[in-house]
This record gives structure tokens, C-alpha cells and sequence, in this order.
């Protein structure tokens, strides 16, 4: 019975999916599946019987003239020393003791 159910159950699911059927169609309009006949026609192929990557082809160079700057030099950048400030500063401030009681 179990196997009867399941193929009953693969069959529609297999068949609602082949109608091609778009899920959420619109009020109003009517949807029809179109099918195109076969068109079967002689054509006529060519087969190379010597691989390709096999032949040689000669491909002469090709010569550019490109003018380009180059900077033979860099520009000097000139350091500058500002030699350190030291002195004696005196600051006043206020200390709080710690505490020793909880």
C-alpha cells in the first residue's frame, strides 16, 4: 500500500511539474502550453584529420618607437636640524595621602 501511495504521489508531482505552468497565475488570463515541431535538417560539418597545434605559422615582429622621460636624478630635499630644548622646570602640586582604613 505504502509503495502504491508513493508512486501515485511521484507521478502527479512529476506531471504538475511538466505543464510548465507558472505557480501564481493572474486573474483573468488564460495560460496554454505551445509546443514547436521538430525541424530536422542536413548539414554538412568539416573535420580537420591533422591537429592544429601541430602546424607552424610565422608571424613577423612588429617594432615600436616610444619617446619616454626618465629622471636621471632626484629631487634633493634639503633635512633641516632643530636641535632639543632641555631646562629645570619647577611644578607645584598637591598629593593626596593614601588610606589605611576599610
Amino acid at each position: 500500500m505504502k509503495k502504491v501511495l508513493f508512486l501515485a504521489v511521484a507521478f502527479s508531482a512529476s506531471f504538475a511539474m511538466a505543464q510548465d505552468l507558472p505557480s501564481n497565475p493572474e486573474p483573468g488570463k488564460c495560460y496554454v502550453r505551445c509546443t514547436t515541431p521538430d525541424i530536422y535538417v542536413n548539414e554538412s560539418t568539416t573535420i580537420t584529420t591533422n591537429p592544429s597545434y601541430k602546424v607552424l605559422k610565422t608571424i613577423p615582429a612588429t617594432f615600436k618607437t616610444i619617446t619616454e622621460r626618465v629622471l636621471v636624478r632626484e629631487e634633493e630635499k634639503v633635512l633641516t636640524v632643530v636641535p632639543a630644548k632641555w631646562g629645570t622646570e619647577t611644578i607645584t602640586y598637591v598629593s593626596k595621602g593614601g588610606r589605611n582604613a576599610l
